[in-house]
């Protein structure tokens, strides 16, 4: 959570002088297209560097749940039986 407030507050220090840069250099259809390309290149990056452990699918969340809840039977099957477990 701190890094994304941090790269927001950045984001948000230095996108108007970026922008005022490429504007000076770029006029408006440059800087829409600098900030285009910006967005595809990194966006795509971090599309692809994001672990696939992230996608809910529900299938996982799922399979986990059932995992703890045979855990949970099998805990209370053995303090039944050894009621000191």
């Amino acid at each position: 959570m701190g890094f994304m407030q941090g790269s927001l507050g950045l984001g948000m220090l230095l996108g108007p002088v970026i922008s005022a840069l490429v504007y000076g250099a770029m006029n408006y259809w440059g800087t829409f297209f600098f900030y285009g390309c910006t967005i595809l290149v990194f966006g795509g990056g971090a599309a692809c560097l994001l672990p696939a452990r992230l996608n809910k699918d529900g299938v996982g969340r799922k399979a986990q749940l059932d995992l703890h809840a045979e855990q949970a039977l099998r805990d209370k099957q053995k303090a039944e039986i050894n009621p000191q477990f």
